[in-house]
């Protein structure tokens, strides 16, 4: 032990009592510190929300906003009349895919350090990206459907098959890479995958199978969610671990 550790130690062993009139000086100080720095109130689950929404919801349902625009543009100019069916299964992909540029958004800015120490775990921040995303995949999808059964001689239920099996399947195999994929190579990944969809789409389109709505894709559509609800809950119970992957 040398001589600073003596030192040390015998100043640690000493039984000096604090002089009082210090002690009071030291927690008037303390105390005026305290109070010219109040304590922030933690947000509400709402006003996180809210919060969210104008962070990433906004950005999210722009993307939405920008595939319907495509999509309404090719419609009304008739760019694609001779091909009915392509319309409704691209907007399926596009809608899907639109989401996936604000939840890479936090590995390419490399906010992971800010986002993990916040009051809201991962996994809340990622199930409020999830919500928004949902909300506005919902609503293309749902003026794609009620603009396509209006302005074309497609049957209904050939309108919801076209839409939603393409939306589906490219949402349980992005699910899929977002829940197990390296987040550094996610747009290799999703490009491939996309790809693959749109070739297995056209192929799927020449079969009698995508004729018409029939029974038979129910247990496909239920196949599908459930495929994709397992992956979302991993996604959102793993949260911010996920982002952890890309390092």
């Amino acid at each position: 032990m040398n001589d600073f550790e003596k030192k040390l130690s015998e100043a640690l062993r000493t039984r000096e009592q604090p002089d009082p009139k210090q002690v009071q000086r030291t927690v008037l100080a303390a105390q005026n510190m305290a109070a010219a720095h109040p304590p922030r109130e933690h947000r509400t689950w709402l006003s996180f929300l809210v919060a969210q929404a104008q962070f990433s919801g906004v950005s999210m349902w722009l993307w939405q906003i920008l595939v319907l625009a495509v999509w309404l543009s090719c419609m009304y100019s008739g760019a694609l009349s001779a091909y009915p069916y392509l319309l409704p299964m691209g907007c399926g992909v596009a809608a899907v895919t639109a989401v996936l540029p604000m939840l890479y958004r936090t590995v390419r800015y490399q906010m992971i350090e800010v986002e993990s120490p916040s009051y809201y775990s991962g996994a809340q921040q990622m199930l409020a990206r999830l919500l928004f995303a949902g909300i506005g995949v919902a609503v293309t999808l749902s003026i794609a459907i009620v603009c396509t059964a209006r302005y074309t001689w497609l049957s209904l239920g050939c309108i919801v098959l076209y839409v939603l099996f393409p939306a589906l399947l490219t949402m349980c195999g992005d699910l899929l890479l977002l829940s197990h994929a390296v987040w550094k190579k996610l747009p290799l990944y999703i490009g491939v995958w996309t790809s693959a969809v749109l070739v297995f789409l056209l192929c799927w389109h020449r079969s009698r199978l995508a004729v018409e709505f029939h029974v038979g894709y129910v247990g496909v559509f239920a196949a599908l969610l459930v495929i994709s609800g397992i992956q979302l809950w991993k996604l959102v119970k793993k949260g911010g671990t996920v982002y952890g992957i890309a390092y």
